[in-house]
């Protein structure tokens, strides 16, 4: 995985997550690094996924996918009193650029998420690897169907929107960092472990909404969907890549500087803009991430009054919780 920290507006990035997210039941707070707001760029290669073993369901394994994600880091706390003063780490998915129809629909249906069925040019070696220091060239570009320009007559088509490219820059590489050293100083401790056997845990949310099919600005039912995450690093290591570089193009009705909040991007040719980062450079590094199924974290089926699941409170999700969804089941499993 690789994750490009991106600078951000950061009142403008809170009042979108408030928009995003607002409910009477729980608050989000965005984290910050260096008085940014953060959103973090998250490319992955899914390259071999398992699913996790529940009562006597199958367990389904061999398939993968390319990911990109633009995520929003937060702490998010009960907006009523309560008797802890805790606030958990959690990401907001904000946008999910996808290879598959499956995850496409997975992410959608069942997790909340908006994700486009994309397109992934890679090079003919491997995701991400034909990085040759100081030789500028492309190592992926991906593009997916959208309505671009303000037309009413305008047709959706494919569109270029993403470039990664190395050897744009003049800065020297960076040395390899501790995670820990890495993580403290982007404030994403909360998030990565390097430790096996006690991984963090993590909250990932997203918003499920059925339309008014009668009024499409209204909703009949909405949902924060939350799942348990964890990631495990599988060094004590993380690099620190000064060399690449994530690139965009904008578009009237499809500009991802302005729906993000992300600082001022600079002009890099080919009609792309590169975007600007909070950290010295890219982190790359191979993990173990496990994530359960959805659950309502609060709902709301009459477009006014939310209501919290008191089955699935994220201060009280005990070892014997996690064991009955399976997600502790699995875990070991992942590490040998």
């Amino acid at each position: 995985m690789r994750v490009f920290p991106l600078a951000a507006t950061p009142a403008k990035l809170q009042e979108m997550v408030d928009k995003y997210l607002g409910n009477t039941c729980y608050g989000f707070e965005i984290l910050r690094v260096k008085e940014c707001g953060l959103v973090l760029a998250l490319v992955s290669d899914c390259g071999n996924l398992k699913t996790l073993p529940h009562r006597q369901r199958p367990i389904f394994e061999g398939y993968g996918d390319h990911e990109i994600s633009f995520a929003v880091p937060v702490k998010f706390f009960p907006k009523t009193p309560s008797t802890t003063s805790d606030r958990k780490y959690a990401l907001i998915p904000f946008y999910m650029f996808v290879g598959t129809d499956w995850n496409m629909v997975t992410q959608f249906e069942e997790f909340g998420r908006i994700a486009l069925k994309s397109r992934f040019n890679l090079p003919s070696d491997r995701w991400l690897t034909s990085v040759r220091p100081h030789q500028p060239h492309t190592v992926l570009t991906m593009s997916t169907t959208i309505f671009a320009g303000n037309s009413s007559e305008q047709q959706a088509r494919d569109y270029d929107i993403i470039r990664i490219s190395t050897g744009t820059r003049t800065t020297p590489p960076q040395t390899p960092r501790s995670a820990t050293e890495v993580l403290n100083a982007l404030g994403l401790q909360g998030y990565l472990s390097h430790e096996k056997d006690k991984p963090n845990r993590f909250y990932t949310i997203g918003l499920k909404q059925v339309r008014n099919p009668h009024n499409h600005q209204d909703a009949d039912y909405l949902s924060l969907q939350s799942t348990v995450t964890f990631f495990v690093v599988q060094a004590r290591q993380i690099d620190v890549e000064s060399d690449l570089e994530m690139a965009v193009r904008l578009y009237p009705r499809f500009n991802l500087v302005e729906a993000l909040g992300l600082c001022q991007p600079r002009a890099v040719g080919d009609d792309y803009q590169a975007l600007t980062l909070v950290s010295p450079g890219v982190l790359t590094f191979n993990g173990i991430v496990v994530e359960d199924c959805a659950h309502d974290l609060c709902v709301c089926e009459d477009a006014e009054n939310w209501r919290r699941n008191d089955e699935f409170n994220p201060w009280d999700l005990n070892e014997a919780w996690h064991r009955r969804h399976g997600v502790l089941q699995f875990y070991p499993e992942v590490q040998q």
